[in-house]
């Protein structure tokens, strides 16, 4: 859908990191005042994810291949070309440019809701339905990247992210980064709030439906195991959501810009001319110097050429054929589902998620005979993911769930956080640079977790402390 954008004048924060978002003086210029001149706001933020520009909140191609790079799903000791090589290497721009996105479009958030809350009509309504999912997506990816893996015994007393709950041109106030299980309790508040406005129109993007399904995403994420399972089940039974059949599968994978079977929301659904040649050029240009990590092709068996994935992902020569596209589809959701089963605790029922973990292998692999739980494959001592999210060995059943994961979600961005969430695994490298000597990249523990903004940590005055593995 192309959208208008509007020739509004509103407040421009210039100063960076928490000044950026807080101390702001308005220097003549004008805060919005209509409907229109806050859905030109709103439409700022949709317009980038349906162009494929938008790096903060859905995220967009060059986004995932940043991720992909960095995770194990590339071999980086083949080729580096000009990808990103690992973890190390993108911690400044994750300390600026991203942070800094993120709470821009937080800010936008503010100032449609600061506004529009309260004003009786269907418009001022769903602007505020979509700012409350936006800002809590927002939250949810400051959560994943900024702080560390979610453990309901530390959440408590590690750190959180900055809450910046209103726009205000007079404050002078710097939030502190919270605890992380209140920037988890807030996020989920933000959701929630969005779940409760009962979104239905499409045009806005984030509906009902998207706000469940990062509402899944980020209890997943806290380990809220019970709380994962009746929002996958509610919206896998959503017909458009469910899992693809063999024969409905690679078209949607593959599409450019169309929305098809099980996809919730994606990213690139103008079909611009000009972003598609950009991505066809360049993107996949670079994705040529990395082939696909020998690690990843194991995992299809003797016989990959049965499962579609298999062609899906590369050819001959390892070389990635899978479009690259942000989203959430439904088979994200199946695995969670399966695996929330599958952990220990009041709501497990290994024979269900077994079921499940059976269900996507027969409608990806041509003949395939289901596992049972005294079939299970042994998880590989050689695997970098070696333990769960608890921190607990991983079980046949889990180490199943994950290696069907890791195929399904290849070249979704979805294997670093993988990473994170299941051990923060350190590994390394080698890159021969000319005729220099060969150079060992290791991505350490700390580099999981990146480092929030230096600009913000010198104006809060002590009061933001940085992610422990970074000085300044």
């Amino acid at each position: 859908m192309k959208r208008k954008i509007w020739l509004i004048v509103w407040v421009s924060l210039l100063l960076s990191g928490c000044k950026r978002y807080l101390d702001v003086t308005p220097q003549g210029k004008i805060i919005p005042e209509t409907e229109e001149d806050f859905e030109a706001l709103l439409n700022n933020m949709l317009y980038a994810i349906e162009e494929g520009t938008d790096e903060d909140i859905l995220g967009c191609y060059d986004r995932v291949i940043l991720y992909e790079s960095i995770s194990d799903n590339l071999d980086a000791n083949i080729s580096a070309g000009r990808l990103t090589l690992y973890a190390g290497d993108v911690a400044n721009n994750f300390q600026k440019g991203y942070y800094e996105g993120l709470y821009s479009a937080i800010k936008d958030c503010n100032l449609i809701l600061d506004h529009m809350l309260g004003k009786d009509s269907a418009k001022a309504r769903k602007l505020c339905a979509a700012a409350y999912a936006i800002k809590g997506v927002c939250y949810y990816n400051l959560i994943r990247i900024y702080c560390e893996p979610y453990d309901a015994a530390t959440a408590a007393s590690l750190p959180g992210v900055p809450i910046v709950e209103h726009f205000d041109v007079e404050s002078d106030a710097v939030p502190d980064r919270n605890t992380l299980a209140r920037s988890y309790e807030y996020a989920e508040t933000l959701l929630l709030q969005a779940i409760d406005c009962h979104m239905t129109d499409e045009s806005y993007l984030f509906t009902e439906a998207v706000a469940k399904a990062y509402l899944a995403r980020l209890r997943f994420w806290g380990e809220k195991w019970a709380d994962v399972i009746p929002l996958c089940e509610e919206l896998l039974a959503v017909p458009g959501y469910a899992l693809a059949e063999r024969s409905a599968y690679e078209a949607s994978i593959q599409s450019y810009g169309e929305q098809l079977q099980e996809v919730i929301i994606r990213d690139r659904t103008t079909g611009d001319d000009d972003v598609k040649t950009l991505y066809d050029e360049t993107f996949r240009s670079y994705l040529s110097t990395r082939p696909v990590n020998a690690t990843l092709l194991k995992l299809f068996g003797q016989e990959p050429q049965k499962d579609i994935r298999w062609s899906i992902m590369c050819d001959a020569k390892r070389v990635n054929q899978k479009t690259v596209t942000a989203r959430i589809r439904g088979s994200e959701l199946h695995l969670m589902l399966a695996e929330s089963y599958a952990h220990p605790g009041e709501q497990q029922n290994e024979e269900r998620a077994l079921s499940l973990l059976n269900e996507l292998r027969r409608k990806r692999i041509e003949d395939v005979e289901d596992y049972t739980l005294q079939t299970l494959p042994e998880p590989d001592p050689e695997a970098l993911i070696r333990v769960d999210a608890s921190g607990k060995p991983l079980t046949r059943l889990l180490s199943a769930i994950l290696d069907e994961r890791r195929k399904e979600l290849y070249m979704e961005g979805d294997r670093w956080f993988e990473l994170k969430r299941n051990g923060r695994p350190e590994w390394w490298v080698i890159q021969q640079s000319g005729s220099t000597l060969p150079v060992k990249y290791v991505t350490r523990q700390y580099l999981y977790t990146m480092p929030v903004s230096v600009r913000d940590i010198r104006n809060s005055q002590g009061q933001i402390v940085q992610n422990p593995g970074y000085e300044f």
